[in-house]
């Protein structure tokens, strides 16, 4: 991705709620955080202050602003007004939209608020969304786009991504349907030692979601993860528009 400035790169950010795209009512977003507030222990060493397990982690997507759109079948009235937990995703595109190897931030979230207002003669909802507590401990929430906001007719590969080494600590992500004619595919993210994808690649993660509908999915899983990643997906039957998205942790 191009280095393009933060206003190209808020731009087009896009965001993605249990399957539903709610980019286009999108106003602002005051930060996502991935943070470790210390304790004040005058006198302590930082090997000290580092190693205790009451250091508060802060992740989660806060201060974001949506238009009030109740006409949309995906409007963000609709998704935000009840507080609900769902698999969320902001992709970052640099001066176009998010596409392979794009950076993204995920989280398997619970959306904590719904803020009312009127600005600019607007009405406008401000809702925040953090993960489930048992995720603070376990892994980052940037990750990278294996499979951007494209529409699938057929089996599809997606493009090799290299991760630069392999690790050892698992993963988590992300997957949306955010369109589906109501058919059935099987969705995977599959890994390589040397990125050919030539009948060497195994499966590093299998989805539950079929493709038949508008949702969203959060998986995490402990283990090796290879060098190189793609998502691939199966069809069977239908058309859809899939986005998958993993962070290693």
């Amino acid at each position: 991705m191009a280095n393009t400035g933060k206003n190209k790169l808020v731009r087009w950010a896009r965001l993605f709620v249990g399957g539903y795209d709610l980019s286009a009512d999108s106003v602002g977003l005051d930060k996502c955080e991935n943070s470790m507030e210390l304790v004040e222990l005058t006198g302590w060493s930082d090997s000290v202050v580092h190693g205790l397990a009451s250091q508060s982690r802060k992740v989660g997507i806060y201060g974001y602003q949506a238009y009030l759109n109740d006409t949309a079948l995906s409007g963000a009235y609709t998704i935000l007004k009840t507080p609900a937990t769902r698999t969320v995703s902001l992709l970052f595109g640099g001066g176009a939209e998010p596409t392979y190897g794009d950076p993204a931030y995920i989280i398997d979230a619970a959306q904590i608020n719904n803020l009312g207002s009127f600005e600019s003669g607007s009405a406008r909802f401000a809702a925040d969304f953090i993960p489930h507590p048992a995720y603070y401990l376990t892994g980052s929430p940037l990750a990278v786009i294996l499979s951007p906001n494209v529409a699938r007719t057929a089996t599809f590969n997606g493009t090799s991504h290299n991760n630069g080494a392999a690790s050892t600590n698992g993963y988590h992500a992300t997957m949306h349907i955010i369109a589906s004619s109501g058919g059935t595919w099987a969705y995977t993210i599959e890994q390589s030692t040397t990125g050919a994808f030539a009948g060497e690649e195994t499966t590093l993660a299998t989805f539950t979601v079929n493709g038949s509908a508008v949702t969203g999915e959060y998986k995490s899983a402990t283990g090796n993860v290879a060098q190189y990643l793609r998502a691939r997906g199966v069809r069977t039957s239908g058309t859809c528009t899939v986005i998958i998205c993993i962070a290693r942790k």
